[in-house]
């Protein structure tokens, strides 16, 4: 299973030019508020999604995510 959360705002383009806008409200594209991303957010559902799946790891972007990963990490979340 995978998820993947974007901000809402401006919509990502694929490269065929067509918003992806369709693919809000499927399971594996969450729109968050605003246009930035929202780490609380993706916290949160992850930490959801834990009481459900036993998760493995998960991979993320070195660049921005480093409060997000040492709280899951405190959580016991594998983050690669």
């Amino acid at each position: 299973m995978a998820e993947v959360l974007v901000p809402a705002a401006p919509l990502p383009v694929a490269p065929t030019g067509r918003r992806a806008s369709g693919w809000y409200g499927m399971v594996f594209l969450i729109a968050t508020e605003g246009n930035t991303t929202d780490f609380q957010f993706i916290e949160a559902e992850i930490l959801t999604l834990a009481t459900k799946f036993n998760i493995l790891e998960i991979a993320y972007d070195r660049t921005f995510a480093g409060e997000l990963v040492r709280n899951l990490g405190d959580e016991g979340i594998a983050m690669v």
